[in-house]
Parts: C-alpha cells; sequence; structure tokens
C-alpha cells in the first residue's frame, strides 16, 4: 500500500502524484472513443459512422454501471484506508470487483433481449439498424469485461496506484488502436471489427489490472472470491458516492439519445455529425 503518499508527502506533491496519471486516463479514454469513429469513417460510409455514434449512450449505460460499483467501491476503500482499517478494503474491493462483473453480465443479457426495442429507441432507421445492431451485439457479448474496465481503475487508483490504472487503460487504448484499422479495414468487418477491437482493448486492460491486484505485494486489494462478503453497511456505503455519479451519467445518456433520436429525423448525416462533434468537444 502506498502509505508514502498519503502520510509523508507535501498536499501538492501528493496531488499531483495522484491527479496527472487520473487526467491521462479520463483522456485514454476519449482515445478510445474517436479510434472507433475515426477508422470507421474511413470507409467513407456515414451510415455507419451513424450506427457507431447511435450505439454511445448505451456504452455510456455500462459506464454508469461501473461507477455504481466500481467508483463506490474506491471511494469506500480510500476512506477505509484514511481510517487505517486495512482488514475491511480486500472484502470492499472484491465485492466492487464482483459486483461490476455480476451487473455486467446482466446488462449484457438485457441488450441482446431488447436490442431491436433500444435501438429503435434511440433512433436506428434502416440504413443504419444492420450496423447498430452488430455493433451493440458485440458490446452485448463484452459487457462484463466493459464494465470491468471502467470500474477497476475507479478501484485500483483508490489505495493511490494510479499509474499502474493508468498503465492499464493504456495497454487497452493501444491494443484498440492497432486492432482497428486491422479489423474494419484490412479484414473488412466493419462495425462488427470496431467493436470486437473494443472488447479486446477491455479484455487486456482488466488483464494487466487484475495481474497487478493478484500478484503486486504492495497492495491491500483483492479479488479472490472469499473475500466477496457483501453486506448492506457495504453497499450502502458504496451508494453514497457511486449512485449519484451513476445517475449523472445515465442523464448524459439520455440527453445524448435524445439528440441523436432527433437528428436522425433529418438524416444520418446529421446524426454522424453529432457524434464525431460530440467526441471533439470530449
Amino acid at each position: 500500500m502506498r502509505k508514502k503518499i498519503f502520510e509523508e508527502y507535501p498536499i501538492p506533491k501528493a496531488i499531483l502524484t495522484l491527479a496527472i496519471p487520473t487526467v491521462l486516463t479520463q483522456l485514454v479514454t476519449v482515445l478510445y472513443n474517436l479510434a472507433d469513429t475515426f477508422f470507421v469513417g474511413q470507409m467513407g460510409d456515414s451510415n455507419k459512422v451513424a450506427a457507431v455514434s447511435l450505439c454511445l449512450p448505451v456504452f455510456y449505460i455500462m459506464l454508469a454501471t461501473s461507477n455504481l460499483f466500481g467508483l463506490g467501491a474506491g471511494t469506500y476503500i480510500s476512506r477505509l484506508l484514511g481510517r487505517c482499517e486495512i482488514d475491511s478494503v480486500k472484502p470492499v474491493a472484491s465485492v466492487g470487483f464482483y459486483s461490476c462483473l455480476i451487473s455486467g453480465a446482466l446488462s449484457g443479457i438485457l441488450l441482446l433481449v431488447f436490442t431491436r426495442s433500444i435501438l429503435n429507441l434511440i433512433g436506428a432507421t434502416p440504413e443504419t439498424y444492420g450496423y447498430a445492431r452488430d455493433y451493440l451485439t458485440i458490446i452485448a457479448i463484452g459487457a462484463p469485461v466493459i464494465t470491468l474496465q471502467n470500474g477497476m481503475p475507479q478501484i485500483v487508483s483508490a489505495e493511490g496506484a494510479t499509474k499502474h490504472s493508468m498503465i492499464g487503460m493504456m495497454i487497452g487504448t493501444v491494443a484498440n488502436i492497432v486492432l482497428d484499422p486491422l479489423m474494419i479495414l484490412t479484414f473488412g468487418w466493419g462495425v462488427t471489427g470496431a467493436a470486437i477491437a473494443t472488447v479486446i482493448g477491455n479484455i487486456l486492460c482488466v488483464g494487466y489490472l487484475m495481474y497487478y491486484v493478484l500478484r503486486s505485494k504492495d497492495t491491500s486489494l483483492s479479488i479472490s472470491p472469499r473475500h466477496f462478503k457483501p453486506t448492506l453497511e457495504m453497499y450502502s456505503a458504496m451508494l453514497k458516492t457511486g449512485f449519484p455519479a451513476a445517475v449523472h451519467t445515465v442523464l448524459f445518456c439520455t440527453g445524448n439519445a435524445l439528440v441523436n433520436k432527433f437528428a436522425s429525423i433529418y438524416s444520418n448525416n446529421a446524426v454522424s455529425a453529432m457524434g464525431i462533434a460530440y467526441r471533439i468537444e470530449q
């Protein structure tokens, strides 16, 4: 555990030590979204770009779930470390990890069952429906690891290991950027290839963070099933910060979905343009 950062560093140095990797991690997340749009755009079909843009709110719903349990567990772990309740950290980390995994799996099942209804709700047109369905199907299959990819960095960062969180995200992003042109353009898989590249990038990110938690001697975290001992008190403490963050993300997704829905009335080109503009805005 990185007690030195919290106990010995001057406040400005401690803030910079933890903040810089965290900011870089956020930028890496933006690159994730830019990569898919950029390489799908190289195919010269605005309907495919529109399909990826339409699915973005659904992707962010998984991020809401990650905030619910990943961010919630992370902030709770930080409070426990501040009170020197080290023995309580492992159960919270394990509960956060498996809650993200289980909720991600449930999200994926719901997406697969209600694909048609969801696509109609978010504004898919006859021209974009097939592409959006293919993209969303792969995302739904990879939902557990996508949720973990957003939740685990929060848990790992909670004890000051922001550098490892950043490394995991960078591994996933680099893999995604390398695989995107290969799967989208070289193999000709289009939006399906973009989704597969995204899922593989998420798997590599989660794999690195799991390796860190399992192998590092400098961590108080755990993802062992034997530490999975959820209690109402634990979930209550996690949801105090996780629930507001999740609601914020859900409201953002709703707004983005409504904009796409209204834009689709005009044309798929309008949806594509809005999707590109939004990613630049990020």
